[in-house]
């Protein structure tokens, strides 16, 4: 059976730790950390809106913009500082981070393996066993990176894919088959040891782009047939199916990190606009993230008041232009990772996951906003998506490498050392 569980992930034989370690720790310290290295730009780009109750609707009335150039003027070179793979140092192991686990896998060409799979809350590793029978099932566990065995959850294999949700409270994962809106939604409640697999019949039957949690909803883009490449923002409670609703909001790429909904205004296609929504307060601002008229926005991350923006920006002479962007919430320009073959890895918890599959420079690599280093952790990058996120602001991160002349990969889930 092909690896379709990693390949679901895309883009979405356990090795014991080097040492004993407290991810609990981990987690708390790294979140005091990044608190501590809020970014520092004065002013910026961003311009505030208004909004306005119109025929019961909340709708967006932007009240000015980024005072930047327009799209058609906007030039082709990333603005501000760029990086590219040669300018990274390579990372020392006990030094720049501390490897808490790794998996490996000999031959996922032939069958489906056991994976990482993402981090809860609470710090535990999600590990994933499969898809394995004709039924397509996945036994699940949570890993204390130091133990040598996960705890399997109650209930037995699930008809699961990928996780949308790790919480303390919960596991939300995607149900089988087709990403709509009519498809399944599988919910283990972590304190009553218990599933429940949740459809929502207010919802329009469409397509599902994209999909991210905040509490107790989920928030889902929808193609519900409006504009080419943006989607319309549905909302819908965990607890009852009944609760359905329009968010009245037409996004592109989308990422909600606490309170602060951020979203483009297009994906896989040039984008001149940002918003950040303050779901809390209703406070809402934009920005142009002077990425280019040339430029297609395929990815959108949030890292503290760090939003990561990928790209894909044309090919001249056979050679690919893949960029990362990081700005700040405000607009500001801060680095610009450009290279041949690359793009924005999993989120991590206070650094910049970026993988490449460059013969020559290809691995993984981290960019620290502490000290602006761009850091290559591997040389090589397995041919299989693995990984998943982990907790906002925490220490973490996950990469992979290839085995078994790229039959097979080995996980990684380290720390990083500030």
């Amino acid at each position: 059976m092909g690896n379709e569980l990693a390949e679901l992930m895309r883009r979405s034989a356990g090795d014991g730790p080097s040492d004993q370690v407290d991810v609990g720790a981990v987690l708390t310290a790294g979140r005091r950390r990044v608190r501590r290295r809020r970014a520092a730009a004065a002013g910026g780009t961003a311009a505030l809106v208004a909004t306005a109750l119109v025929a019961g609707s909340l709708l967006t009335v932007v009240a000015g913009g980024s005072g930047g150039p327009d799209a058609a003027e906007r030039e082709l070179e990333p603005v501000g500082r760029v990086l590219t793979l040669a300018d990274a140092r390579a990372g020392v192991p006990g030094e720049d981070f501390r490897v808490l686990t790794s998996l490996t896998n000999e031959n996922l060409d032939q069958a489906n393996g056991r994976y990482l799979s993402g981090v809860t809350d609470d710090g535990l590793v999600l590990v994933t066993d499969g898809p394995r029978t004709m039924r397509n099932e996945t036994r699940i566990g949570l890993l204390d990176p130091a133990a040598d065995e996960p705890a399997w959850l109650p209930g037995g294999p699930q008809q699961v894919s990928a996780p949308i949700a790790l919480t303390e409270e919960r596991l939300v994962f995607y149900g089988p088959g087709a990403r709509s809106s009519g498809s399944p939604v599988l919910v283990f409640d972590r304190s009553e040891g218990t599933w429940t697999r949740l459809r929502w019949e207010g919802l329009p039957r469409a397509e599902v782009q994209a999909v991210d949690a905040r509490g107790d909803r989920l928030y889902l883009a929808l193609d519900t047939g409006g504009e080419i490449r943006q989607f319309d923002l549905w909302s819908v409670s965990l607890s009852d199916p009944g609760d359905v609703r329009n968010e009245q909001t037409v996004v592109g790429d989308f990422d909600i990190t606490g309170d602060l909904l951020t979203f483009t205004a297009t994906h896989n296609e040039p984008n001149d606009r940002v918003h950040v929504r303050d779901l809390a307060s209703g406070e809402e601002w934009d920005f142009d993230p002077l990425s280019g008229d040339r430029c297609n926005q395929l990815g959108l991350q949030r890292i503290d008041d760090l939003l990561v923006l990928s790209q894909y920006c044309g090919t001249r002479d056979d050679v690919r232009d893949d960029r990362v962007q990081v700005v700040t919430d405000r607009g500001d320009p801060v680095v610009t990772v450009q290279g041949d073959g690359l793009e924005a890895g999993w989120t991590a918890g206070s650094v910049v996951l970026v993988e490449s599959y460059d013969r020559d420079e290809g691995g993984a690599y981290a960019w620290d906003p502490g000290t602006g280093e761009l850091v290559r952790l591997s040389d090589r990058i397995s041919n299989f998506g693995l990984g998943g996120a982990v907790p906002a602001g925490s220490e973490l991160l996950m990469w992979h490498t290839p085995l078994n002349r790229r039959h097979g990969a080995e996980q990684h889930l380290a720390t990083w050392l500030d």
